[in-house]
């Protein structure tokens, strides 16, 4: 890849050079399928908010009608 030479800020060690201490340490992928994300059709309330789930977001209004992306 491009970025295996490239440092992170002031680190020392690039981003292979990182990566080779932390690959054997990574668990294995799951083999079966698993969910990485949901949709929601939330409504923005009064207080310019949207609720997803136990959280609360504000929404920025234009002024039309927009789809957003969480």
């Amino acid at each position: 890849m491009s970025d295996d030479a490239r440092r992170i800020g002031s680190r020392s060690r690039t981003i292979a050079e990182d990566f080779a201490l932390e690959q054997p340490l990574l668990m294995p992928l799951p083999k079966e399928p698993f969910e990485t994300g949901r949709l929601f059709t939330p409504r923005v309330d009064r207080y310019g908010q949207i609720p997803v789930r136990t959280n609360r977001y504000s929404a920025v209004s234009s002024g039309r009608c927009n789809t957003l992306s969480c």
